[in-house]
């Protein structure tokens, strides 16, 4: 017998039901994770799943946030926790979940699986009712999470000396020669090292314009997922003094390198070493995949792509994913704030490649 029930978050029982689900998945993400509710606390959260049998086979962690015309916009962040080919069970999965967000007044329910992106899946999905941004939004930030991302196969891997033989010689070059200059690694679910990590990536922010999260935003991050450690903060340090850092998480499948920092001046090769230890950890932890993060194009000229691409063996490419699928429920209100930007955002890009 199938059953769809909406997640009472009241209910030790089912929240640990649901939460063990999640962690022990192989579709799992940290975004999917009860706790990055607490993380993203500005947003409203909804979480639903699918049981057969009295066993769990499906779930999705839904964030919400209202918009300034009064519609609500709701997104399953590298959701749901499923097979993502079987469209069967994710339409189940959807109808269970619609009454409440039309109820809401959400206009599209956002969902992007990690899962290969192919011509024929994305017409089945498209025939299944839903939308799909891919293609059509190119770029790194034309969809919420990237489409492209440098993932590094740790199948079969268990030596220090198995991981460095899948990176380029280049790599494997500079990641000795700092260690030859004295960088180390540590790792820390510490405060005091939040503060340091947390300083290095702020300053970085500024020198490259970019923007960034408040520091009460990795405060939650560290409290919620910390103790269990499934995240870690890595440092690299030479002489007393922290070069480099990054922060990442262990679970479903793989180690998710997600945010970092780096001092300017001479880093000797911090980075690239840090990267080394947050391997093995995923190795240690065993994970099959260690995720490097997206970039907007695979493109031998951009400075993030070479950085990541070294990481990659000579017959490995970065994993190119479905994007966004959306299932409308406003369809006028999906028409303003969607179709028409993608529809534009294609005219510049063609424009542009003339």
């Amino acid at each position: 017998m199938i059953k769809v029930p909406i997640l009472d978050i009241t209910d030790k029982n089912a929240v640990s039901r649901f939460q063990d689900f999640v962690r022990g998945s192989k579709y799992g993400q940290i975004t999917q994770d009860l706790g990055w509710a607490t993380v993203k606390d500005n947003w409203e959260q909804f979480h639903a799943y699918v049981e057969e049998d009295g066993q769990i086979i499906a779930a999705i962690s839904i964030l919400m946030t209202k918009l300034a015309n009064g519609s609500r916009f709701a997104y399953a962040s590298k959701g749901p926790v499923m097979d993502p080919h079987d469209l069967a069970l994710l339409d189940r999965l959807v109808a269970e979940v619609k009454p409440t967000l039309i109820e809401k007044n959400v206009y599209v329910l956002r969902m992007d699986p990690e899962v290969a992106y192919d011509e024929a899946f994305d017409a089945e999905i498209k025939e299944h009712g839903y939308e799909t941004r891919n293609v059509n939004v190119e770029g790194l930030h034309g969809t919420i999470q990237p489409r492209i991302n440098v993932v590094v196969d740790l199948q079969g891997k268990q030596t220090q000396d198995e991981i460095l033989a899948g990176f380029s010689s280049k790599v494997r070059t500079k990641i000795r020669r700092g260690w030859r200059d004295g960088v180390t690694t540590r790792y820390s679910n510490a405060e005091d090292d939040l503060k340091i990590f947390y300083g290095i990536y702020e300053e970085m922010a500024h020198r490259h314009d970019i923007t960034y999260r408040p520091y009460d935003y990795f405060q939650r991050m560290l409290t919620t997922f910390g103790p269990d450690d499934i995240m870690r903060i890595y440092l690299a340090e030479k002489d007393g003094e922290t070069l480099a850092v990054g922060l990442g998480f262990a679970f479903g499948d793989k180690v998710w390198y997600m945010y970092a920092g780096s001092i300017s001046g001479p880093i000797f090769e911090a980075p690239r070493v840090i990267q080394v230890a947050m391997m093995e950890w995923a190795v240690a932890a065993g994970k099959s995949a260690y995720d490097l993060g997206g970039v907007g194009a695979a493109d031998a000229e951009d400075s993030l792509y070479l950085f990541k691409s070294g990481f990659l063996g000579k017959e490995d490419a970065p994993r190119v994913y479905i994007g966004e699928i959306d299932c409308v429920f406003d369809d006028a209100v999906y028409d303003q704030l969607v179709r028409q930007k993608d529809a534009k955002h294609l005219i510049d890009s063609v424009g542009s490649a003339e």
